[in-house]
C-alpha cells in the first residue's frame, strides 16, 4: 500500500507540475498579448512626431529685430534679432493647433509679417488608422499636441529695402524699376523707361 501512495503521490505531483507550467505559458502568453495591445493604443504622431518643434528663422540681411507672438494668447514670447532658431509648442490645448505671428523689422528695409499655424499630420492621420487606434486618435495625440505640425517648417525670408525715393506733391520721381513695390502686371505695362543723359 505505501508503494501504491508513493506512486499516486508521484503523479499527482507530476499533474501539479504540468499544470504549473501550463500557467506560466499561459501568463506569458496573455503578458506579452497585453504588451502589444498597449503599444497599439499609444498614439502613434507621440511616437514619431512628438514634442515641440524647431523652426529656424533667417532674414536677408540678417541682424533684423525679430518678434514672434503667440496668436492664441497674444503674448510675445520672444524678442531678437535674426537668424534664431525657435522652439514652439504644436498645441494650444485639446484638438487647438498653436499659432504664431513671426515680424521681422529692419531699418531701412520693408517689415515682413508671417504666419505660423498647425495642420494635423500624416502620423496622425494614417499612423493612428494603421497602429494607434481610437485612444491615439482621441486621446493620446490631440493631448500631447502631436497630431500637429507647424507650417512654413523653415523661414528665411528676404528683406526688401526701402524705396529710395521720396513722395512729392508735383514734379517727377524717378525710381529704379526694383525698387517698386509689387504691382499688377496693368500698371506695370504702362510704365515707359527713360533713359538718361548720352
Amino acid at each position: 500500500m505505501d508503494c501504491y501512495k508513493l506512486f499516486h503521490y508521484k503523479q499527482i505531483h507530476k499533474k501539479e507540475i504540468i499544470m504549473k507550467n501550463n500557467l506560466k505559458g499561459i501568463k506569458i502568453y496573455f503578458g506579452g498579448l497585453l504588451a502589444i495591445i498597449l503599444a497599439f493604443c499609444i498614439g502613434c504622431a507621440s511616437i514619431i512626431a512628438g514634442g515641440p518643434q524647431i523652426i529656424p528663422i533667417q532674414s536677408h540681411p540678417s541682424d533684423a529685430t525679430l518678434e514672434i507672438t503667440d496668436i492664441n494668447n497674444g503674448n510675445t514670447i520672444f524678442r531678437g534679432k535674426t537668424p534664431y532658431t525657435a522652439t514652439f509648442e504644436r498645441s494650444s490645448g485639446y484638438f487647438k493647433s498653436a499659432k504664431y505671428k513671426i515680424a521681422i523689422t529692419k531699418e531701412g528695409y520693408s517689415d515682413k509679417e508671417i504666419m505660423i499655424s498647425g495642420s494635423p499630420n500624416g502620423w496622425y492621420i494614417g499612423g493612428n488608422l494603421l497602429f494607434g487606434g481610437l485612444i491615439g486618435w482621441l486621446i493620446v495625440d490631440p493631448l500631447t499636441g502631436a497630431m500637429w505640425t507647424l507650417y512654413p517648417v523653415d523661414i528665411n525670408t528676404e528683406l526688401s529695402s526701402g524705396t529710395s525715393f521720396f513722395k512729392q506733391e508735383k514734379g517727377l520721381t524717378i525710381v529704379l524699376k526694383d525698387q517698386l513695390p509689387e504691382l499688377p502686371d496693368s500698371v506695370m505695362g504702362k510704365m515707359k523707361p527713360v533713359i538718361v543723359g548720352q
